[in-house]
């Protein structure tokens, strides 16, 4: 049946009446419902699309004579080659794929751009000229306001502050503000308030004691252009909350995402929801401070605990429990001794000093908090010291860092992030100790960010556990770093690019890099001082950090008022008769307890932060290829990934990288005890430790190997042998006398354009190089580095005869082999040769027979002048295509195909029944009926091949 909308749209130009005719078919009624059905998609289609199809198709494109055999397309035909040969025109030798437009976007920014982004220059305009402008709106769209950008502008608005002294309640009346919008507004000027953009009082004419603007704070964050300042900000007011609010807002960051707060030496600021809460005075964070700021997903951090306020709540009762919370002072909290818990005694001092209930912890003994008061012990000569605390005090587990429980800001692939927290976790376990301080110092001086170095050092050169905010440096970081050291969207990449989403699945190949450059750097400057946060001498954590004159211990402020009350001397005290106005509070203690979680009772603090100059901020001139970082992996077992099979022998150490499925990477830790076959990973993306049979594991991988003799990254969906002919013939000239280039030379330049592209694709591949004359030699085995064969491949020279088919020979060993150890992989074999054969010890026709036995396809690339049909043959009866390019643009074309590069997306041939090949001339006859190939046959989706269902309107 016909679509209504569809026969509304067809009137008006010949490509919808063209479309409308196509699909009039009829439908399959009996189908199941189509739960996409869309009413006006054909309409869509048809309106919006279908007119420029065939720009965008390439149609209109290139020679257009290429459509008809007629006079007409004749004629188009010779004004094509007339104008082409004007030097003043660019054309592309084959304009007959589809999407030409698109491929030509693609080499544009990848190759003639070289990746580099670019700004408009209207955009750049604007962007110099209205910096306050793009402010304004992006205020008024956090507020869902933006619909009134441009009446705000009408009335004067060029900046944040002028929606103080430009705006009152008759120009909102004027604009037709809903209740709803009008809260909205409120809220957008409270907050321009809480983040210090409002007018100071020295701006409005108001004596003030101190101008705000003397009160500043310097910030840097990961790439910034440079040293950030903010002014604005009372520090007696303004809480660190506010402080994030505003750097967020300065540097535009969308809704969704918030920013992690680190000193200049390093440690976490915020990780404890509360005390953001805190104003900058009360959290010792002092005018001039150096601040490092990592913008991070909101979702990564921690939010303050749930509190359920009961409305019965009432601080009532007979009696009277003094409570001391921890830098907040005493309060009297009424109790019934005998009916009251623990949890009333928390809910009653929540009430009366409005901190939430989740957030005080009692100090001291492990009470039960459902015992009652008097049962516990306690009395109202009884003083309740409480802790504060978003975070109870239970240590996490060693293994949370390496839990995939923190999103990076670039979306990282499953696989990428078990490779990354696998690889993290491996060297953890194997690098322990101070030897990693060279590389912590090395990566301090390419990123300049402390914060990661900091936490680095914490899990692996001490062993201890980090906080959210310092997983968030690690995570965030590590991907700055790793994406400046691999080939990226605008560096000296060559064809291996590595796409932004993808950076954590190389980075044991990073931390190769990372480890092996390290060695040579100086750890002179990596000294931190072991800050205790445990009270002396019982040894809790520290609540109010005091010190005494004479000593520099740090003591609880509880401690040395209960000593003073005692009439008890402190050991090294000057004053003998100690008073309470000589405590001093710990400020730098205090600054330390604030910012940890109540687990920390240590802290290791870097001291060397003034004497060590500011590092490159991830601007780092790579000088090692890809390919020579992929070689640094060989140095270090720990960092390659290790065959299944090969963890069963004995003796096997752990951590080894292993992977647990096809994009999980886990962590061998070591063999089970109870069977030889079983061991136990660690298992980052699920987080936590789990035994398999190897046996599975390697049935589930497709890999059998019981060695590394092939080392690979991932299982390999594809081998392929490159057959290199270096005969003596390959120096005759090549394609025709205008190219004047010699055949071996246009067989380097083809197989250069393969390995490419292959990078660049980024396939599944394993490939190995044998060259081939009077000798056969693999000049490279199995290998996912295709860097590693041009080196290889631009210093074979021509010479002797051309023993062909004893190199499709060793093609198919070599494929045995790796069938062997791989056996859903995909084999191929790809000959580049000038044709002829001379001297080989075997028979076409056995070869032939083998190959297709093997499964084992056989694509040909034909660079001379000679028609080697049996060589053709043996090509087309194993599956595989054969080619013999006119020239060598054409060769160059043809290796852009993804069909040729990899048979994942080929169409399978019809195979030809082993029987049917008994001769050579069963082999040479195949020639006359099908000739050289053009291009592979692409695979048609297989969604194409369903049934049409109806569609039914709900």
């Amino acid at each position: 049946m016909r679509n209504a909308s569809l026969l509304k749209t067809t009137s008006q130009h010949l490509s919808r009446m063209h479309y409308a005719s196509q699909i009039s078919a009829v439908l399959d009624l009996d189908g199941d419902p189509n739960i996409y059905y869309t009413p006006t998609f054909i309409a869509s289609l048809a309106k919006y699309f279908l007119p420029h199809a065939i720009l965008w198709s390439g149609m209109m494109l290139g020679d257009l004579g290429r459509h008809g055999t007629s006079p007409a397309y004749l004629n188009f035909s010779k004004l094509y080659n007339k104008v082409r040969q004007s030097n003043k025109q660019n054309f592309t030798e084959d304009n007959q794929t589809q999407g030409i437009m698109e491929k030509s976007q693609w080499d544009l920014k990848r190759i003639r751009l070289q990746r580099r982004q670019f700004t408009r220059l209207d955009d750049f305009d604007r962007g110099m000229s209205a910096d306050k402008m793009d402010k304004v709106f992006i205020l008024l769209q956090k507020f869902r306001l933006d619909k009134y950008y441009k009446k705000f502008i009408d009335v004067g608005i060029k900046e944040e502050l002028d929606f103080f002294d430009s705006v009152n309640d008759m120009t909102l009346k004027s604009m037709d503000f809903s209740q709803a919008e009008r809260n909205r507004y409120d809220n957008m000027i409270a907050y321009l308030q809480r983040i210090g953009s409002a007018p100071t009082p020295e701006m409005q004419g108001m004596p003030v004691k101190m101008s705000l603007h003397s009160f500043h704070i310097s910030y840097r964050f990961p790439k910034c252009p440079g040293i950030q300042e903010i002014t604005g900000l009372d520090p007696s007011q303004n809480t660190v909350e506010d402080l994030m609010l505003r750097i967020c807002h300065e540097n535009k960051v969308d809704r969704n995402m918030s920013v992690c707060l680190y000193t200049a030496d390093g440690m976490p600021l915020t990780d404890d929801p509360f005390f953001n809460t805190w104003s900058l005075n009360d959290r010792h964070i002092a005018s001039g401070s150096e601040l490092y700021a990592i913008f991070t997903p909101r979702e990564n951090l921690t939010e303050l605990p749930p509190t359920q306020r009961q409305a019965n709540i009432r601080n009532e009762g007979p009696s009277v429990v003094r409570c001391h919370v921890m830098l907040q002072g005493d309060f009297e909290i009424k109790v019934d001794l005998e009916s009251d818990t623990l949890r009333d005694v928390t809910q009653r001092l929540s009430l009366e000093s409005s901190i939430p209930a989740p957030v005080l912890h009692i100090r001291g003994e492990p009470y039960n908090y459902v015992d009652k008061l008097s049962e516990l012990g306690i009395t109202e000569d009884s003083v309740l010291q409480f802790s504060l605390s978003s975070f109870d005090n239970e240590r996490p587990s060693p293994s949370l860092c390496f839990q995939k429980d923190v999103r990076p800001t670039v979306k990282q692939t499953q696989k990428g992030l078990s490779v990354f927290l696998s690889t993290l976790y491996t060297i953890k376990l194997k690098h322990r100790g101070d030897d990693f301080k060279k590389v912590v110092a090395y990566i301090r001086r390419l990123s300049g960010c402390n914060a990661l170095a900091q936490s680095l050092f914490q899990m692996v050169c001490r062993n201890l556990h980090v906080t959210r905010n310092q997983k968030i440096a690690v995570v965030e970081g590590l991907y700055f770093l790793f994406r400046e050291l691999l080939p990226g969207l605008s560096e000296r990449s060559g064809p291996k690019v590595i796409e932004d989403g993808d950076v954590f699945e190389y980075a044991n190949i990073c931390w190769a890099y990372l480890i092996a450059q390290g060695q040579n750097e100086s750890d002179d400057l990596e000294y931190y001082a072991t800050i205790s946060l445990k009270t002396y001498p019982a040894g809790q954590r520290l609540s109010e950090p005091v010190r005494v004159p004479g000593t520099p211990e740090v003591y609880d402020r509880s401690y040395i008022l209960e000593k003073i009350t005692d009439g008890v001397n402190i050991p090294n005290c000057e004053e003998v008769n100690l008073l309470e106005s000589s405590i001093h509070r710990a400020t730098d203690i205090e600054k330390i307890l604030l910012s940890l979680p109540a687990s920390f009772d240590r802290f290791p603090l870097w001291i060397f932060h003034d004497s060590t100059p500011p590092g490159c901020n991830f601007q780092i001139e790579q000088k090692k290829t890809f390919s020579d970082m992929f070689e640094d992996v060989k140095l270090y077992s720990h960092l390659i990934v290790t065959p299944p099979l090969q963890l069963a022998n004995m003796g096997t150490e752990g951590p080894l990288l292993v992977y647990l499925s096809e994009d999980n990477l886990g962590v061998y830790l070591n063999k089970d005890k109870g069977d030889p076959f079983k061991i136990n990973v660690y298992d980052c993306l699920a987080g936590k430790d789990t035994t398999i049979n190897v046996n599975d594991l390697a049935k589930i991988l497709n890999d059998t190997r019981t060695d590394n003799t092939v080392e690979v990254s991932k299982t390999p969906k594809e081998a392929i042998v490159v057959l290199f002919d270096s005969s003596s013939s390959m120096m005759e000239e090549c394609y025709d006398t205008a190219s004047q280039m010699m055949r071996i030379d246009a067989v380097k330049q083809i197989f250069d354009s393969f390995s490419n592209r292959s990078m660049s694709y980024d396939f599944q591949h394993v490939i190995c190089l044998v060259m081939f004359n009077d000798k056969v030699t693999t000049l490279l085995k199995f290998t996912e580095n295709l860097e590693a064969f041009k080196e290889q491949v631009h210093a074979i020279e021509a010479s002797g005869y051309t023993r062909l088919y004893d190199a499709l020979v060793r093609g198919i060993s070599e494929l045995d082999n790796i069938k062997k150890r791989f056996p859903a992989c995909r084999c191929r074999i790809l000959c580049l040769t000038d044709g002829i054969d001379f001297s080989s010890m075997s028979n076409p026709v056995t070869i032939a027979r083998k190959l297709m036995h093997s499964n084992i396809v056989v694509d040909a690339v034909i660079v001379g002048e000679a028609d080697n049909t049996v060589l053709h043959g043996i090509s087309y009866v194993t599956g595989g295509y054969c080619f013999k390019p006119e020239n060598a643009k054409a060769a160059l074309k043809l290796f852009e195909m993804e069909t040729v590069l990899s048979m994942e997306l080929r169409a399978e041939r019809t195979r030809v029944p082993l029987s049917s090949i008994k001769t050579e001339e069963d082999l040479t006859k195949i020639f006359a009926t099908h000739g050289y190939d053009e291009r592979p046959e692409m695979k048609l989706p297989a969604q194409i091949t369903k049934k049409a269902a109806r569609t039914e309107k709900y």
